[in-house]
């Protein structure tokens, strides 16, 4: 319908579950084939499910990718990749931008150490362990203790998902588990990082069990 008149389709590469096979080669397909061009968000995805974001896991190489958040451990800083044919043209290169925190040398040290700590402790793969192990954990506690709120996505950023019909006893098993010390967010994608241990990851299925004991669940 609008061929060659739409300049970018913007999309985050990893939403819930992800995205179905071929479903970003697919995008990046029939943008090039209308003339325009693909731009990944891996803001939040960056760093997380891959160095690269969702581009680099599902092997799909965007023309501009824009990174956030992780990359820096919590610094205002930010970044966009892409493909010297375009951020390299004069076109783009004619373009004005500033912010307030452009070149800021804290951010950017931030960033170097954060990528030299993911690769130095092979962060990626942890991540994605003991997000892996978060969710099966939570889930099998859930189950047994018969309730609906569970945990979906990829390991390194779960994301919670509560039955409506059951919202009430979701919540107060939560609230239970914030008396204990551990948030538990009832909709929002949950990040795991370097700084959870192993321990951590079971004392808070732990505390969900011990929560939903309170109900008298199990």
């Amino acid at each position: 319908k609008y061929d060659n008149q739409v300049a970018c389709v913007v999309m985050e590469t990893v939403q819930g579950n992800g995205p179905p096979d071929g479903f970003l080669q697919g995008c990046v397909y029939l943008a090039h084939a209308h003339g325009a061009v693909c731009v990944f968000d891996e803001t939040k995805v960056g760093f997380r499910v891959a160095m690269g974001g969702g581009g680099e896991y599902y092997g799909v190489v965007p023309d501009i990718a824009t990174f956030g958040k992780a990359c820096c451990n919590g610094y205002a800083g930010s970044f966009i990749a892409g493909k010297r044919e375009i951020l390299g043209s004069k076109a783009c290169q004619s373009v004005w931008m500033t912010a307030t925190a452009h070149g800021d040398p804290l951010s950017l040290t931030a960033m170097e150490v954060v990528i030299g700590e993911l690769q130095r402790r092979n962060g990626i793969a942890y991540q994605w362990k003991i997000g892996n192990r978060l969710i099966e954990g939570i889930n099998a506690v859930c189950e047994a203790g018969g309730l609906s709120y569970h945990l979906i996505g990829v390991g390194p950023m779960p994301r919670p998902v509560i039955d409506d019909s059951d919202r009430d006893r979701c919540m107060a098993v939560l609230r239970r588990c914030l008396a204990r010390g551990y948030y538990l967010h009832p909709s929002h994608p949950m990040f795991l990082s370097l700084a959870h241990t192993e321990a951590d990851i079971e004392d808070t299925i732990e505390a969900v069990r011990e929560a939903i004991g309170d109900l008298d669940l199990l």
